[in-house]
């Protein structure tokens, strides 16, 4: 059986039609899946309706899932694979998540072994807002000019999750959390293990600055990629419905998540709460591409 599909917008994403991901879903179908996955970076299943465990099991599809780390405290009880994001809770007490993702970004690129994709299932949305924008790395590389291509292509960047802006509105981390999470490098220029296409690998929420190299010096050429990468021809800019499943592909799609509503408000429809998994890579042939030269950064 194929897929029906159609494309999201120019620059990313295909939308799975008539799609029951609560449904059992043979092997050749995720199959499918994966290439679409892989070819276009993100995917949109509209009016699914999940259960915890069937959320998993269908991240667990494509690759091992494991809990957030660093921020275990956002957890959803009982299901440590599925990460809260929402502004409130059901008792409308404000949740320290409602600022999540104000950065553009790649899930996980601070671990060794960052994420090889994230699926995030929306259960409540406001009426207005609460829009995710997606961005093409695949894109934004090959719009370089050859001579900045050149420039970077062998240059490796320091990922940190305490660049994070939103962690200064947080409760501290504990020193357990960070120990989890200590400043990893990867290549500033990635290569898709599917696709074989290159794609930009930095972010501005995560990473800090290039090895061999100081922040001042840094700056200037990661600023000009964190702007160069969200061009608004590289973007997709997603309007939630409630039930919506979107699942993207961290190796080239960067995501944000734009103050577009307050999440400070309470009124009781102005509840945005989702529920994310991410896949991790496997060991084998699905590894995160280059991660033989990712390595921990020895602080000093």
């Amino acid at each position: 059986m194929t897929l029906k599909t159609r494309p999201l917008s120019n620059a990313v994403g295909t939308e799975i039609l008539g799609f029951d991901m609560a449904a059992p879903v043979s092997d050749e179908m995720i199959e499918e899946l994966k290439q679409h996955w892989a070819e276009t970076g993100l995917l949109l299943f509209k009016n699914q309706k999940l259960t915890p465990e069937q959320q998993i099991a269908f991240a667990r599809r494509f690759g091992p899932s494991a809990p957030t780390p660093g921020v275990t405290r956002y957890l959803l009880d009982g299901y440590p694979e599925l990460f809260v994001i929402a502004n409130r809770d059901a008792e409308g007490n404000l949740l320290e998540t409602r600022e999540t993702a104000r950065q553009w970004h790649s899930d996980h690129s601070f671990k060794i072994k960052p994420s090889t994709g994230s699926l995030l299932y929306c259960r409540k949305m406001p009426p207005v807002g609460g829009n995710t924008m997606y961005a093409n790395m695949n894109q934004a590389y090959d719009a370089l000019s050859d001579g900045m291509k050149e420039l970077i292509e062998n240059l490796m960047a320091v990922h940190d999750v305490d660049n994070v802006k939103d962690m200064k509105n947080r409760a501290p981390r504990t020193p357990e959390e960070r120990a989890s999470t200590p400043p990893i490098a990867h290549r500033m220029v990635i290569t898709h293990p599917v696709t074989g296409r290159k794609a930009l690998y930095v972010s501005e929420m995560f990473t800090d600055y290039i090895e061999g190299m100081t922040k001042e010096e840094s700056a200037t050429i990661l600023n000009y990629l964190f702007q160069h990468s969200v061009r608004p021809e590289f973007t997709y800019r997603h309007q939630w419905d409630i039930d919506d499943v979107l699942m993207w592909d961290n190796r080239v799609v960067m995501h944000f998540a734009p103050r577009d509503y307050d999440p400070n408000d309470p009124a009781p429809d102005n509840w945005r709460y989702m529920l994310r998994a991410t896949i991790d890579p496997w060991d084998d042939e699905n590894a995160f591409p280059e991660q033989e030269y990712s390595y921990k950064v020895t602080l000093g």
